[in-house]
């Protein structure tokens, strides 16, 4: 296969990874908003869990199609989620929450920037 046709592919690839990811932002976006609201501590510990995974996904993901920015910002998020005390979200300090919220944010201007011109990713060939 020549590197024409492998970029070809990879770009392919690219814009489907596109895809998926609105979907999986998307989904954070609804489980911060759980995590935020008044829901109950079953609840918002599962949207923290939701939180982690997805961040975790989009870490990988983002990072192997050349989007290194939102795959650092994504590996902050899953990094924050962890960091909760397993089970108590009453011990998630404003220290904590700020900072879960500032990692969130980021990913999103970051997957935004991504969207809004998905050449800004490296392609390996």
């Amino acid at each position: 296969m020549s590197d024409t046709s492998m970029r070809e592919a990879f770009i392919r690839l690219r814009s489907e990874f596109l895809d998926i990811c609105k979907g999986r932002i998307e989904l954070l976006q609804s489980q911060m908003a759980v995590l935020q609201s008044d829901a109950g501590e079953t609840d918002r510990l599962a949207a923290l869990d939701a939180m982690r995974r997805e961040a975790h996904t989009i870490a990988g993901s983002s990072g192997t199609y050349g989007y290194a920015e939102v795959s650092r910002s994504a590996r902050a998020l899953e990094e924050f989620c962890c960091s909760v005390p397993s089970g108590d979200l009453e011990r998630l300090g404003d220290v904590q929450l700020s900072g879960l919220t500032e990692a969130y944010r980021s990913l999103l201007s970051d997957a935004d920037r991504m969207f809004a011109d998905p050449e800004i990713g490296t392609v390996p060939f």
